[in-house]
């Protein structure tokens, strides 16, 4: 993963997808200000920890995922990454379209 990619823990929101440094896909289940928790499907009993410092998180491309959000939501922007644009919808009020999406 490019060092550009990595997020901080207090910079995301309950439900963002973010990836770890192999490219797992994970969404954020809680939050703290220096720590993140995510899951995938199936694993929802047993969240992953992310930190700023040792384990951090990182955000996923748009071009990667165009597709699975067009699937679910007809607006379009131009972020770079999947965590900003599911914050855009969430803070204009599309939470639903935010959190219909997934990988």
């Amino acid at each position: 993963m490019q060092e550009s990619n990595v997020i901080k823990c207090r910079d995301l929101m309950i439900g963002d997808w973010i990836q770890d440094d192999h490219g797992f896909r994970f969404y954020i289940v809680g939050l703290g200000e220096d720590y993140a928790y995510g899951t995938f499907e199936g694993n929802e009993a047993d969240p992953w920890e992310f930190d700023n410092k040792i384990e951090p998180c990182y955000g996923i491309p748009m071009d990667e995922v165009r597709e699975q959000v067009e699937a679910v939501t007809e607006i379009t922007m131009d972020f770079d990454y999947l965590h900003e644009f599911q914050q855009y919808l969430r803070v204009t009020g599309m939470r639903e379209e935010a959190n219909k999406i997934k990988l």
